[in-house]
């Protein structure tokens, strides 16, 4: 982890002054990764996370499998607890790596209509994209909480809660979702009939379109990495990481449409590593914001808690 803080900042809280801009700049990786799949057998502590869909095939979720991340951005070096507007966000950028080996990936750098998947519209490049969303929450959870506790605690969702409070193969039923930035679930966006709006879509280091994606060669090197700049165009997706810096803590879901193949059949859907692999080559999900704590009145001493929150501050925070 990596953090750049002005000096400036420091400075104000040491003498009560009004808070000067400040610039500061992370790179984490992340505190909670979570493949988000009804039959994930160990949540919280699987080496991998994969991404597929399942459309056409009720009662399943038309996104199967996701894969969610948190970052503990207070911790990383971001004060949290200030006004959502002292927060300028600059860039962010989510970036994870794809492990899976004997597969047959094929790497889309664009979004693509669920018009695409529903036999409506044709699809007219090669490959699915891989897409990131915000993410929301139901059944009494409102929050993600960094560490292992007691499980079904709600509002604080850890890795190892459960994936829901009814039967796991149900429609609408998981307790933590992938989100689109006006709060809509957008885990059955095909069957429903809406655009899933992703908040970005995975562009491949070192691929063009059409390309198979690298895959990770066990004990040497690892697979493609995927990037994912998120959209600061959109107010509501602004405001939603806002107020993840107040609070001190960055949630995303990352989930696609990509067909699920069984072996012996060749993986062609995407498969992530967490900070749980044991794999030597492993890369872990990261996260690398840049953000300006723009002044406001009377906001110094506000910064000065959030600084000393950096160091002591509880582990639950809200996305």
């Amino acid at each position: 982890m990596t953090i750049r803080l002005e000096s400036l900042l420091g400075a104000a809280c040491a003498l009560g002054l009004a808070l000067p801009a400040g610039g500061i700049t992370i790179s984490t990786e992340a505190d909670y990764d979570r493949w988000m799949y009804p039959f994930n057998a160990t949540p919280g502590t699987r080496s991998t996370m994969s991404t597929f869909g399942a459309v056409g095939s009720p009662p399943f979720d038309d996104r199967d499998g996701q894969a969610h991340v948190g970052f503990d951005t207070a911790t990383a070096g971001v004060p949290s607890l200030l006004p959502k507007n002292n927060y300028q966000i600059n860039s962010v950028k989510v970036s994870v790596t794809h492990s899976t080996t004997g597969g047959a990936l094929v790497y889309d750098d664009t979004y693509d209509s669920y018009q695409t998947y529903n036999g409506t519209l044709a699809d007219t490049d090669a490959g699915r994209p891989i897409e990131l969303h915000g993410l929301g929450f139901r059944n009494g959870f409102g929050e993600l909480e960094i560490g292992f506790g007691p499980p079904n605690t709600p509002p604080g969702f850890k890795e190892t809660d459960a994936f829901a409070f009814a039967d796991p193969t149900l429609e609408d039923v998981r307790n933590v979702f992938a989100m689109s930035s006006s709060g809509l679930d957008v885990s059955n966006n095909v069957s429903d009939g809406f655009e899933s709006d992703p908040w970005a879509v995975g562009q491949a280091v070192g691929l063009l379109p059409g390309d198979t994606v690298v895959e990770a060669v066990p004990g040497t090197s690892p697979g493609t990495t995927f990037e994912f700049l998120v959209n600061l165009s959109d107010p509501l997706i602004v405001e939603y990481l806002q107020t993840g810096l107040q609070d001190g803590l960055l949630g995303f879901a990352i989930t696609s449409l990509h067909a699920a193949a069984q072996p012996p059949n060749p993986t062609t859907s995407p498969n992530f590593y967490t900070t749980d692999s044991f794999n030597p080559e492993a890369v872990a999900p990261s996260l690398m914001l840049d953000v300006t704590i723009v002044p406001e009145p009377g906001t110094a001493g506000l910064l000065c808690l959030g600084l000393a929150g950096m160091a002591c501050g509880g582990r639950r925070r809200r996305v």
